[in-house]
Parts: C-alpha cells; structure tokens; sequence
C-alpha cells in the first residue's frame, strides 16, 4: 500500500500544483544542469522565477553524481573544496518578513564541531540572513541535529540524525515579525518539537544573495549531497505538504 501509496503521488503531482512556488531546483533532471566535465556550471531553477544558481570558479564547483539515489542524479558538495552555488538578488525570496516553507532532500553529512547549509539567502555581510536546515555537530548544540535561524531568531532539532541517511527536511515558518512563533519542522514526513536558541523574532530580510551550499558569509559549506529543494512564498496548508512530501518520499525512495 505505501508503494502505491507514493506511486499515485509521484505520477500524478508536481510542486507547480502549489501555489507561490518561489525556487525549485530538482537534480534528477538532466535538463536543468550545465556541465564542466563532471561539474557543476549552472543548476536552472523549475519556477518562474528563474532563479538560477551558478559558479564561475572551476574549483568551487559541485559534482553532478549519476543514479546515486533512488536511481536519480544528485549534486555533491564537498566542504574542504568549498563547493557552492550562487545567485544574486533572487526573485521571490527574502522580500520581507514574510511566511515562506523550505523543503530539501539531502544526504546528512559528516562535521566535526562544525556545521553545513542547505540553503541560505539574505545579506552576504552581518548577521541578516537565513539559513536552513544546518546540518551540524557542534559542542553547543545537539550531536547531529538539524539547526535553523532566521537572523537572531534560532531553533535547533533535538534529534540525532544518522551520517550518510537521507532526509527529506520541511521547514515552514510564518513569518511574524513582531513575536517569536516557533516554525513548523518535519524530518521525513513526522513532526519535530524544535528547541529554541536565540532572539525572539524574525526580522525583514531582504535577499541580496542565495546561495546553495553554504551561508552567505561564505562559511559552514555543505559536505554531503543534495538532490532536490523546494521554495515556497507561503506556509503549506496539511493537504499541501502531505502531497508534497508523498511525491519527494516516492521519488527519491525515501
């Protein structure tokens, strides 16, 4: 029944069928990579918005990995070769404290006391940016949790995460600007209580930068592999994310 279960929604749905979509950057299809060999040029963007991320120098460039999940191409970062993608002023994304949901597959990397971003976009200077989800292990927080901040209003996960598993990671937060609400968080389709760090409330932020791979300070790069990540203006209603995370959990086997 699970099989048929995430058949149905693989076959049937698309990101498209929710509205606001902002970012969609999806690995397995070969028609959205630009290559240099084996690397990364240029990972178009599936919404309208054509945010497209790129990198210009040679050694900072991901690896396009062929059938590594589920069959499909995933995008390897490598952190001590300081692997990221970049576009700058994105359309769609950061434009005030707005509501917004992030979803990521992504395989949990390997950190010493150190942390990996996903995603992150806002300022490229100072601390007004967001980032998440952070994989990390890092003495303050958790042994392989999962870290999220939003300017100086931070929560980390209480779960300890398994090194080389894959995770479908959903992030929803509302947004509210004047009071610190916690956001939603689901690691493979089940509900998170998030621990709260810092601050007490999510800023305006206004995106000069996303960037893939690392914060836009250019520290914390990613050390794993990236298969697909999803941007919406909005917080996704029940229906949306259940059908959402259906398509990504058949898709990629997870």
């Amino acid at each position: 029944m699970m099989i048929e279960h995430r058949r149905k929604y693989f076959n049937n749905f698309s990101p498209t069928d929710i509205t606001k979509l902002a970012l969609w950057l999806d690995a397995s299809d070969a028609s959205t990579i630009t290559l240099s060999g084996d690397k990364i040029i240029a990972w178009a963007d599936k919404s309208i918005n054509k945010n497209n991320v790129t990198q210009t120098t040679d050694s900072y460039r991901p690896v396009y990995v062929i059938g590594e999940k589920n069959g499909k191409n995933v995008i390897r970062f490598t952190r001590t070769s300081t692997h990221s993608l970049f576009k700058s002023s994105p359309t769609g994304i950061g434009t005030g404290a707005l509501p917004f949901t992030v979803v990521t597959v992504s395989k949990y990397g390997t950190y010493t006391n150190q942390a990996g971003a996903v995603i992150a976009y806002g300022l490229t200077t100072g601390n007004r940016q967001c980032y998440m989800p952070l994989h990390l292990n890092m003495q303050t927080y958790p042994t392989n949790s999962v870290y999220l901040s939003n300017h100086n209003n931070d929560r980390y996960s209480n779960n300890s995460f398994t090194v080389n598993n894959w995770y479908i990671m959903h992030v929803g937060w509302s947004g509210d600007a004047v009071s610190a609400i916690d956001p939603e968080i689901f690691i493979n389709k089940t509900l998170q209580n998030p621990t709260s760090g810092t601050g007490s409330s999510i800023p305006d932020i206004s995106a000069s930068a996303l960037n893939i791979g690392m914060q836009n300070q250019g520290t914390n790069h990613f050390n794993s592999d990236i298969a697909e990540i999803i941007f919406y203006s909005k917080i996704l209603n029940v229906s949306e994310r259940q059908r959402l995370e259906s398509y990504l959990a058949g898709k990629w086997g997870i």
